[in-house]
């Protein structure tokens, strides 16, 4: 975008300029010795940012324009080059320098002054605006004086040109022209005079006033080159901001958010924070970074609070003057007076009426410099007038009505706006909630001050956007609407926001420990990642290092030290092309490699008082310990230790429960490093199966059963069936170890089998049954 010299109304030959109401032979030298504290201006070398900060501020300020205007156009234009690379910075269709100055009608020397006098081109840039400034075809804001900055929005317009391309809404579909000229350098403002570059985000809660524009405004023809025909001479704005760098000492300002920072000196670390509306004193003109390097565009003032207990520096983009009176939308149905304090006043009387000339009826009276309306119409425009009093004795002396002032109750401008990335190719966008809302509209970008499309409405607080690329960089704005009958009614659009999709950051992760010298990390799957990357440390805090990259879901780390703590993170990444896009790191988890826990844990019954537990061996144990309990949520406590695998527990009471759980142990210099408990098995001490149990003939009607002795038997108990499967019948019961079975009929198949019994108390504890055997008579 390149600035067209008019020669009817500007000959950049001539050194006597078009600076606001005087004429400037010399106004190089005046506004130029306001920078004397920078270092020489050296040849095919930009000065320093904050020099040309200096300059441009100087400039602006000697033209009786807004500085945050031409840093907005400089920054457009140029960012701030005069040379790139030791030489003339020459765009491709022909623009000059670091305010891009284009007229190849210009004398030879000229064109030469503007590619190595920055100065020069600085100036004739300022004058080329301010000639725009005097067009009677431009609109303006009805009211509206020279150091407001949005009244400069039609001649940053014609200092590119009054164009189609440029004109504020799409003539088709009345959406605002995001890529219109002037709407890219007030953005620039937006985002660079009222921006946080040194607070690490590139935008602050300042969003400038728009236009209320309709397409009836402008009449013009898209695909011719005759310039934009403007039906509506003046428009009335609300909200407009008044440039603070035309402060000067004893003026009054307030904070315009919260957590202000007031410096000891310009850009110092040291600072006391200040709520917003917090009322400061300029104490004196403003200064630019110490810093010849910082990014800041904005300038410092030196400032304190109204007790004097605290001064120091603030940003001028953070601070607004203290007007008279002002009237602006609060919410959707109620707008928000102040004024500055009257001296010796009691208090104050506020008026409103529907109209300017209508009739004004008291709608409060308060002790404040601010007041509340409420239970208004959305959309509807009121006026507000006020005059304060004193209290003498029981009379009121009052003063003269202030002026009239205007303003309409629209939505709130959506706050607290975020967006981050919620998958690899979505990002969620969320905001607080805004009083009387019927919903909300999205828009998106992929630059910050480009188009802007809108990608969703919805009644929540939060909208997904899906289906985008990773890892590009998406700008977020949204603005809240109220329907008022089949109309919406629209809030000015919130901050811009930003935002990349990444993978998502892995979840419920997970460390445990595998073996003595193993750790095994887990995740769930992230949608769309490629892989995912470890890092682990010996501290929460310490370094992290990777040692592993897997495509699977878990990581078996190896080769640690028993009982050390390791920490792991990890992050998914997606392939793009050749490189790798990653999500954040996961949380932090945390774990000791120690022995595994003991598996296939069983317990058996050895004899009426004794038991055997056993389990399979694990890695690099040392030995094992036995713990037992009556009950399977009592006490347990160590029954014994062991190197081997099993465990025999004597001294048992037959028939009672016992249960058993078994830990390993490694021993570490003199400690034992213990594993987790197994599962707990139960079991109870019986007597044995009886064993050597044969049947002998003795005849051919008898058969002899005789068996071994079982320890701590009471007795046996012989059981008969004349089939395998088929019904058991006791026999015989008897102390001894033999039985002989008579009366049986030859050649036929006899059936037995046995068990033991232990009498506690009056009941029977039997053991299991013997195998079954046959015999024929």
């Amino acid at each position: 975008m390149k600035s067209f010299l008019v020669k009817t109304g500007l000959l950049v030959a001539c050194m006597v300029g078009l600076f606001h109401g005087k004429a400037t032979a010399e106004s190089e030298t005046e506004w130029s010795l306001n920078c004397e504290q920078y270092s020489d201006i050296k040849p095919n070398e930009n000065p320093t940012y904050q020099h040309i900060n200096c300059l441009l501020t100087n400039a602006a300020i000697q033209a009786d324009i807004p500085p945050e205007v031409v840093k907005g156009i400089a920054t457009r234009e140029s960012y701030w080059r005069q040379f790139v690379d030791g030489k003339p910075f020459i765009s491709k269709d022909g623009g000059i320098g670091i305010m891009q100055i284009t007229d190849t009608t210009l004398p030879e020397e000229q064109q030469e002054r503007l590619k190595n006098d920055i100065l020069y081109n600085i100036e004739t840039g300022v004058r080329i605006l301010n000639s725009k400034a005097s067009l009677t075809t431009l609109p303006s804001i009805k009211g509206a004086g020279r150091d407001i900055i949005e009244n400069w929005y039609f001649p940053v317009m014609a200092y590119n040109g009054v164009v189609p391309v440029n004109s504020p809404l799409y003539q088709e579909t009345g959406e605002i022209n995001h890529e219109a000229y002037q709407e890219l350098v007030f953005g620039k403002i937006e985002k660079d005079s009222f921006g946080k570059i040194e607070e690490e985000s590139y935008r602050g809660d300042t969003i400038l006033a728009r236009y209320p524009f309709d397409v009836k405004d402008f009449k013009y023809d898209r695909e011719s080159d005759k310039p934009i025909e403007f039906l509506k001479p003046e428009y009335i704005v609300q909200g407009v901001h008044e440039t603070t760098i035309k402060l000067k000492a004893g003026d009054r300002v307030l904070t315009t958010e919260n957590d202000v920072k007031l410096r000891k000196k310009p850009g110092s670390p040291d600072y006391k924070r200040l709520p917003i509306n917090t009322p400061l004193l300029i104490e004196g003109t403003f200064e630019f970074d110490e810093s010849e390097i910082s990014q800041n565009q904005f300038v410092w003032f030196p400032a304190k609070t109204l007790d004097g207990q605290y001064s120091g520096y603030v940003s001028s983009a953070y601070i607004e003057k203290q007007v008279a009176f002002k009237a602006a939308s609060s919410s959707y149905n109620s707008i928000k007076t102040s004024w500055a304090a009257v001296s010796g006043a009691s208090g104050y009387e506020i008026y409103r009426s529907t109209s300017s000339t209508g009739t004004y009826s008291k709608v409060g009276t308060t002790t404040s410099t601010s007041f509340m309306n409420s239970g208004l119409t959305t959309n509807q425009s009121y006026y507000y007038k006020m005059r304060a009093y004193q209290t003498v004795g029981s009379t009121r002396d009052y003063s003269n009505y202030s002026a009239i002032v205007t303003a309409k109750p629209l939505p709130a401008v959506p706050s607290s706006v975020k967006a981050a990335s919620s998958s690899y190719n979505s990002i969620k966008t969320s905001w607080a909630a805004v009083s009387g809302a019927s919903g909300y509209e999205i828009y998106r970008s992929t630059s910050s001050a480009g188009t802007y499309s809108k990608v969703g409405t919805t009644t929540s607080t939060s909208f997904m956007n899906s289906g985008l690329t990773t890892n590009q960089s998406y700008y977020y704005k949204m603005r809240a609407y109220r329907t008022v009958g089949s109309t919406r009614v629209y809030s000015n659009y919130s901050a811009i926001v930003t935002a990349k999709p990444l993978p998502a950051v892995p979840s419920s992760v997970k460390a445990a420990s595998s073996s003595y010298n193993s750790i095994k990390t887990s995740w769930a799957a992230v949608s769309g990642a490629s892989g995912y990357e470890i890092y682990r440390s010996t501290s929460s805090t310490g370094t992290y290092s990777k040692v592993g990259t897997t495509t699977s879901t878990s990581f078996m780390n190896s080769g640690l030290t028993t009982n050390q703590s390791y920490y792991y993170k990890m992050r998914a990444y997606r392939t793009v092309g050749s490189t790798k896009v990653y999500s954040n790191y996961s949380a932090i988890v945390s774990v000791k490699p120690i022995p595994a826990t003991p598996i296939s844990v069983k317990a058996a019954s050895l004899s009426y008082n004794s038991v055997r537990t056993s389990w399979t061996a694990v890695s690099g144990a040392s030995g094992y310990e036995v713990y037992r309990a009556t009950s399977s949520t009592g006490t347990y406590s160590l029954a014994g230790s062991t190197t081997s695998t099993s465990y025999t527990n004597t001294g048992l009471t037959t028939n009672k429960p016992y249960y058993y759980k078994i830990r390993a142990y490694r021993t570490v210099g003199s400690m034992k490093v213990y594993s987790n408990y197994s599962t707990v098995v139960t079991v109870k001490p019986v007597p044995t199966v009886p064993t050597i149990f044969k049947a002998t003939r003795i005849s051919s009607t008898s058969l002899k059963l005789t068996w071994g002795s079982v320890s701590g038997a009471s007795g046996y108990e012989l059981y008969r069936s004349t089939s395998f499967s088929g019904t058991y019948n006791l026999l015989k019961s008897t102390t001894s170890l033999y039985y002989t079975n008579s009366s049986l009929t030859t050649g036929k198949t006899y059936y037995y089998k046995l068990r033991a019994y232990r009498t506690v108390g009056t009941a029977k504890v039997y053991s299991g049954w013997t195998t079954i055997i046959s015999a024929k008579p």
